[in-house]
């Protein structure tokens, strides 16, 4: 469901529409990457110690470009709101034979450039022991 609040009625159909293509494509083709610092310190000692601790978590989300053929709108509503409109927008994305390759595609795809990318590292790796080697 795609939600978008504007002054203007056609500005917000277009971006609820956008949020729900958007919502989609992440569910089809989303990556989540995420680190986690932990930072321990102490101060003082024996009974007067005292430890501080601080953790952070940096979460991103990645969308690719995701191709959303057959994707249909199949409801929409739009209420006031303080002087502007709040668009909903329902869309649909059958898994019917056609997406069900597209999203076998994709899987290969992520493992090909899995395969890449370790190929690029373990050539990286190498060439930092050739070169301490030097």
């Amino acid at each position: 469901c795609g939600v978008a609040k504007s002054d203007n009625l056609n500005f917000a159909r277009r971006r609820a529409i956008l949020d729900a293509k958007r919502q989609l494509a992440d569910t089809i083709n989303g990556r989540i990457s995420s680190v986690m610092n932990d930072f321990v310190t102490s101060t003082g000692s024996g009974t007067n110690e005292i430890i501080l601790q601080h953790s952070e978590v940096i979460t991103r989300n990645l969308i690719e470009e995701t191709g959303l053929w057959g994707y249909e709108q199949i409801g929409s509503d739009t209420q006031a709101d303080n002087n502007k409109f709040r668009h909903y927008v329902l869309m649909r994305f059958p898994i019917g034979r056609a997406q069900m390759r597209l999203l076998v595609k994709i899987r290969d795809d992520d493992t090909l450039y899995g395969q890449t990318k370790a190929k690029q590292k373990l050539a990286e790796l190498e060439e930092r022991t050739l070169n301490k080697k030097n």
